[in-house]
């Protein structure tokens, strides 16, 4: 047996229920849903999506010629102002000495160690640089010219602190080879607090 079928009253569509009166395109929403004016037809429409403009498919082709880079992305295209750079305005932090030391909200009392500034600093850069370019970038120990390269202290950075950044107490290892050595890691605090040297 056949389904009954209405037929919408306002543009004649065959709707899927006889108790509709209207198709989809024409139903009435609840008054939540706030009831918009298609750009292409001027017809009024209701539907959930707050940016549609068109009432359909159909409307939105027809219009879609004189919409501005339609179909492509908004590339380089910044959705609001705030988040847009303005050419010749410096951004807020620049400069800022007032986040710097004592004076930024997350100051601890200077918890960063002294071996941990040292070792970050501008000085032991250098002295690393110098040290791989003495032994010409190549381990020492095998001469493998493969890295990851070590910088090694021969006399520990710790425990002899006039020799931290003097380029004969450097030398050049690889990690395999630097590995092995008596002063890597631990090894240095057994070797030197038993005073075995």
């Amino acid at each position: 047996m056949a389904r009954k079928k209405g037929i919408c009253e306002v543009c004649g569509v065959t709707t899927c229920k006889v108790q509709n009166t209207r198709c989809k395109r024409h139903a009435i929403k609840p008054s939540s849903i706030p009831a918009r004016k298609c750009v292409t037809c001027d017809e009024w429409f209701c539907n959930y999506r707050r940016q549609q403009v068109h009432c359909s498919r159909l409307c939105y082709e027809k219009n879609a010629h004189t919409i501005v880079n339609a179909g492509q992305f908004k590339k380089g295209v910044a959705y609001s102002v705030g988040t847009q750079f303005r050419k010749g305005l410096s951004p807020w932090n620049k400069g800022a000495r007032h986040l710097c030391g004592e004076k930024h909200w997350n100051w601890q009392g200077g918890k960063t160690d002294e071996l941990k500034t040292l070792r970050n600093s501008h000085e032991y850069r250098v002295w690393r640089k110098s040290v791989f370019q003495r032994d010409g970038f190549k381990c020492v120990e095998c001469g493998s010219k493969k890295g990851p390269f070590n910088a090694d202290h021969i006399k520990p950075f710790a425990y002899f602190p006039e020799l931290r950044f003097s380029v004969e107490n450097g030398r050049t290892l690889c990690e395999p080879c630097h590995r092995l050595t008596p002063t890597y890691l631990y090894k240095a605090r057994i070797l030197y607090e038993n005073c075995i040297v």
